[in-house]
C-alpha cells in the first residue's frame, strides 16, 4: 500500500468462515482481532480473487461504499475464479471404462465425509441380488479414513472394496477416466456450501457421472447441476441415492453409463487464467 502498487488479495478459503475455524478454540480477544485483519485486507485490496460464489457474496459484504446499484460480487470488486483442470492432462488416448460396476474416490478420504446411507444402499443391493455383488467395486485411491473402512466391512462390502495408495497423477487420472462412477464427498459441516474442491474439476475433466454428497445449494451442488455432471445429496438422503445408483446400474447393465456431456470449458485452467488477466489489466490501468 505504501508504494502504491496494484495488489490483488487472493483467498483460496474462507478466513473467519472456514468451517475449520469455529474448532481451533480461539479466545474472543484473538477472533475479533482475525475479524478486523480479514476487513483490512479485504478493504484495502484493489480487488479480491476468490474461488466460489458463496466465499464472493461474504466477502463483498466486507468491502465498504458499496457503490449504489452493485449488485453482484463483481461490482465490489471481488472476482470468482474458480479452481479449474489442465485440459493437457485429460489429452492422451482413451481410457477404457471398468468392466467392473466402479465407484471410485481418489483422494483424501475424512471420517467427516463418510457418506453412511450410501453403504448401506450398496449392502442392500448386494443381499438381495447376486449379480450386483459380482459386478460391485468400491475403489478408494489415497488415504481413507480408518472409520470409513470400518463403516463399508460392517455392511458386508469388504470384498467388493479395493482399496489402492497413492500414485502418480497420471495413474490417478487414468482411473478416473476409466470409473463407472466418481464419488465425491464434500463436508458436512454448513460452512461447506462454499467449498469447490480440485478433485470436483478433475472428475468434471474425466466426463463420468458424479455421484456427489454435500450441501444442497452450495457451490458445487450448482456446478454440478449447470455441468450436468452428475448429482448431489444431502448424506441422509438413502431413498434419492437408492434411486440414483438404480438408474446408472440400469444403464450400466444395458448400453452403458454414458460420458459426462455437460459444457466444462469455463473450469479450464486456459479460460481461467484469461480471466484472471482481465483483472489484472483492470486493477493496472486504474492505476495509470
Amino acid at each position: 500500500r505504501a508504494t502504491g502498487i496494484p495488489w490483488i488479495a487472493d483467498f483460496r478459503d474462507p478466513w473467519t468462515k472456514m468451517y475449520t475455524f469455529k474448532y481451533m478454540r480461539y479466545s474472543a480477544p484473538v477472533i475479533a482481532i482475525h475479524k478486523i485483519l480479514e476487513k483490512s485486507v479485504v478493504e484495502s485490496a484493489d480487488a479480491i480473487v476468490t474461488v466460489t460464489g458463496t466465499i464472493g457474496r461474504e466477502l463483498r459484504a466486507l468491502r465498504k461504499n458499496e457503490p449504489k446499484g452493485a449488485e453482484t460480487a463483481t461490482d465490489m470488486g471481488v472476482h470468482i475464479i474458480t479452481n479449474g483442470f489442465d485440459n493437457a492432462d485429460f489429452s492422451a488416448e482413451n481410457v477404457p471404462l471398468e468392466n467392473a460396476f466402479t465407484l471410485t474416490y481418489t483422494g483424501l478420504f475424512v471420517r467427516t465425509q463418510n457418506p453412511a446411507e450410501l453403504w448401506k444402499v450398496l449392502a442392500e443391493r448386494v443381499r438381495n441380488n447376486s449379480v450386483f455383488a459380482k459386478d460391485l467395486k468400491i475403489r478408494l485411491i489415497g488415504h481413507t479414513d480408518s472409520a470409513i473402512l470400518e463403516d463399508i466391512e460392517r455392511n458386508g462390502l469388504g470384498r467388493n472394496l479395493e482399496i489402492m495408495d497413492y500414485m502418480p497423477h497420471t495413474e490417478v487420472i487414468n482411473w478416473q477416466r476409466g470409473a463407472q462412477i466418481l464419488l465425491l464427498s464434500g463436508g458436512m459441516e454448513p460452512e461447506s456450501k462454499g467449498i469447490l474442491t480440485g478433485k470436483f474439476f478433475e472428475y468434471l475433466a474425466a466426463r463420468r457421472p458424479i455421484l456427489g454428497f454435500g450441501p444442497k445449494g452450495g457451490d458445487m451442488d450448482i456446478a454440478l447441476e449447470e455441468c450436468e455432471a452428475g448429482k448431489m445429496f444431502d448424506y441422509d438422503n438413502k431413498a434419492d441415492i437408492a434411486e440414483w445408483i438404480d438408474r446408472r446400474y440400469e444403464e450400466y447393465k444395458g448400453a452403458g453409463i454414458p460420458p459426462v456431456s455437460g459444457k466444462i470449458e469455463k473450469y479450464s485452467r486456459r479460460e481461467l487464467t484469461a480471466r484472471l488477466a482481465g483483472v489484472l489489466n483492470e486493477i493496472t490501468e486504474r492505476k495509470i
